[in-house]
């Protein structure tokens, strides 16, 4: 079989560069490969809303069925690409079947990164990337009474507070010596951590994993301690799912390098999402992002450059995360290395840190504050704002900044 547009991926990325794509290609036939045997779905509630039971599976899809078939969207599911000829221009099919295309998006996603340790690769260990893990994650805290999680980042924390919130205790093991260390304040990882230690949540912090064995019950082995529990999930982040575009000889660094329209190396080879590493205008640098909005707006300007636009990708990218009900928004550049301004208080849990470099606003990060100043913020960041002379209002919890916009 042929196609003109082949979409390999299947998750939101390859989902908006479809709808990228019909936008200005009405007629070209448009062909989605999926290893998993799902349509596109959205991840972020795995962690949240459908692990605590509060969202049903069929609320996590975007597209029916039906809609992908009256925009001439074609869906492969449940099979993996093996193999990348651009000479001739196919991909093969782990069942042996080969699809020919004129323009392909390699929207690959990334794996769970598993701790190189004893015990590291016990496939009875759980991670959380897809529903069908979140489901099982969801199965083993039904019937536990203590879970260890290993890893404190954005997934580690929201995993800990929707398990905890099931009843079950839960020890959290990261190796660095405070929680987020590599993107957050010392006074933000501190509020987060003893919003979740006021919680029931335990944390071994500076503790690197020499070790795990799975049965019942499951042990975590650090340098200096071992903790048990009835399961064991692992968020250390992922690993870029690049083995295709090597196929295809592209440029690799941390990810597929992509320009500012997000062709690869190869003219008729695009990426985008978790796999794709692009020059950010905000950074001035290259840069791969693990975020939801990165794969929305880099899959749609993907899917329409695909199509013939030029578009110049200039996302700024943006985070969110929700653990125990404490909403956290970041956006732009991270904290090192600007001049720090607080509004509000740790203490309170509500709180806004702007981060500013040559009077310029260059990042934020909201704490427990309304989704409207947030918002808000990213327009004024994206605006590259100068500060000079207004850093009163920043710091006024009454001043809502939309005059800045």
């Amino acid at each position: 079989m042929s196609t003109r547009y082949l979409l390999i991926g299947g998750g939101l990325a390859c989902h908006e560069a479809a709808k990228g794509i019909r936008g200005l290609d009405a007629d070209g036939l448009i062909t989605i490969v999926s290893e998993e045997p799902e349509l596109p779905y959205n991840r972020p509630p795995l962690s949240k809303q459908f692990l605590a039971g509060s969202m049903p599976r069929e609320r996590l899809f975007f597209p029916r069925k039906d809609e992908y078939e009256r925009l001439k969207i074609e869906t492969i599911l449940g099979r993996k690409v093996t193999s990348l000829d651009m000479t001739r221009k196919v991909v093969r099919l782990d069942n042996g079947t080969e699809v020919g295309f004129d323009k392909i998006l390699l929207a690959t996603g990334g794996t769970p990164r598993l701790p190189p340790i004893a015990g590291g690769n016990d496939p009875r260990l759980h991670v959380l990337r897809t529903v069908a893990d979140a489901q099982r994650i969801a199965e083993a805290a039904e019937t536990a009474e203590v879970a260890v999680i290993i890893g404190a980042g954005f997934i580690g924390l929201e995993l800990a507070a929707t398990i905890a919130a099931k009843g079950v205790k839960v020890t959290v093991v990261e190796r660095e010596s405070r929680l987020w260390e590599r993107v957050a304040t010392p006074e933000a990882s501190a509020m987060i951590r003893s919003y979740c230690e006021a919680k029931g949540v335990k944390f071994l912090m500076s503790q690197a994993i020499t070790a795990v064995q799975v049965g019942k019950p499951c042990t975590v082995m650090t340098e200096r301690a071992e903790v048990a529990g009835d399961f064991v999930v692992v968020g250390i982040g992922i690993s870029p799912n690049v083995e295709l575009a090597i196929a295809a000889e592209l440029e690799i660094d941390n990810g597929i390098i992509v320009d500012q329209t997000l062709r690869t190396s190869h003219p008729d080879i695009y990426a985008a999402g978790d796999v794709c590493c692009y020059p950010d205008p905000y950074l001035g640098a290259m840069r791969r992002v693990e975020h939801w909005g990165h794969a929305r707006m880099s899959g749609g300007c993907a899917g329409r450059n695909m199509a013939g636009a030029n578009e110049t990708y200039d996302h700024l990218s943006y985070v969110w995360s929700e653990i125990f009900g404490l909403r956290i928004n970041a956006a732009g550049l991270l904290p090192h290395g600007c001049q720090i301004f607080v509004r509000g208080t740790y203490s309170d849990n509500q709180v806004a840190e702007f981060y500013v470099r040559d009077d310029v606003l260059v990042g934020c990060m909201t704490i427990g504050l309304p989704p409207r100043l947030f918002s808000t913020l990213k327009k004024i960041i994206a605006a590259r704002t100068t500060i000079a002379g207004r850093e009163s209002e920043l710091l006024d919890a009454d001043d809502d900044l939309s005059s800045w916009v």
